[in-house]
């Protein structure tokens, strides 16, 4: 049995093994890509997230500081009513109402 016709067995599957370690190779590449898209699109979305959480939470706390300033400010309407001759007076002259 010559060494050629042992070889020439082998070939085939040498031939094999090397399309599947290279198509192995670039199926893993295709997925190591989109994992690493899914995960920026991910990690943005959550920086949105968390943006977005902090616009409501801001908002609610101007509200709420709005609601706060009003209620304490609200008794001290009625203990000075504005009168006419206050409103109208010049800004250096004093005028007892």
């Amino acid at each position: 049995m010559s060494s050629e016709k042992v070889y020439s067995n082998f070939l085939p599957i040498m031939w094999s093994h090397i399309f599947l370690t290279e198509n192995m190779r670039r199926m893993f590449y295709k997925w190591l890509a989109a994992a690493s898209k899914v995960k920026h699109k991910r990690v943005t979305l959550q920086e949105r997230e968390y943006e977005m959480q902090k616009i409501r939470l801001e908002n609610a706390w101007d509200k709420w500081r709005g609601r706060f300033q009003e209620e304490n400010l609200l008794p001290l309407v009625g203990v000075y009513p504005p009168c006419a001759r206050c409103m109208m007076r010049k800004p250096g002259l004093m005028i007892n109402c």
